[in-house]
């Protein structure tokens, strides 16, 4: 019977006998460094965990608090904010007005229309008429159609 060989297993067994015939070395552990002890600030010296875990809970609390002030600060800002907002909004028509005079020049029909649309007294009528049609329109429904419900 013919033997075969694997140049692998051969390969691999140079590699056994190569590591069986060097010398063990000697792997030193690396010496482990005292690590120095944290030095303690002076407010926690002399303190038991106790105390520490006192002081470390009103600090919580004070944060706690001190967190709710900003957020309240913060909302009357927005607050205050939005009002000078409104208030600059409630002061532009009065520039409109401005602008109103320098275009009566160039267009007086129209700068007066406009004018006029805007007065307060002119809106109210407006809305008092349609509310009246509304209301002639819900009688007249009423009426041709008895069985209707509003």
């Amino acid at each position: 019977m013919a033997k075969f060989e694997d140049p692998f297993e051969e390969a691999f067994n140079m590699e056994q006998e190569e590591e069986e015939q060097k010398p063990e070395e000697q792997v030193e552990e690396p010496a482990q460094e005292e690590q120095p002890e944290p030095e303690i600030p002076d407010k926690y010296r002399n303190k038991s965990i106790h105390d520490i875990v006192k002081m470390h809970q009103e600090a919580e609390k004070l944060i706690g608090k001190q967190a709710q002030e900003v957020g309240e600060v913060r909302r009357l800002t927005d607050e205050l904010l939005k009002r000078e907002l409104s208030q600059k909004q409630a002061n532009q028509p009065q520039e409109d007005e401005v602008d109103l005079n320098d275009k009566y020049l160039e267009d007086p029909v129209g700068t007066l229309n406009k004018a006029v649309d805007n007065h307060p007294a002119i809106k109210e009528a407006k809305a008092q008429a349609f509310a009246y049609k509304q209301q002639q329109v819900e009688q007249r429904l009423r009426k041709e159609f008895s069985n209707l419900m509003m």
